[in-house]
């Protein structure tokens, strides 16, 4: 799944934002994804609290 953060979103926490996009799963399934490499920003690894940028 690709996902791009528009500018409104920008500065909220990559897990929140995440979370928002798929109410199905639960917040601490998201952050265990991004702290086991299976979701990246821009390429690269991430952490549950990285704060977005827009575009």
């Amino acid at each position: 799944m690709l996902f791009q953060v528009e500018t409104p979103d920008a500065g909220q926490r990559l897990d929140n934002w995440l979370n928002a996009r798929l109410p199905d799963t639960s917040r601490s399934r998201i952050q265990d994804w991004i702290k086991r490499g299976h979701v990246r920003v821009n390429g690269a690894e991430s952490r549950p609290s990285y704060k977005l940028r827009g575009g």
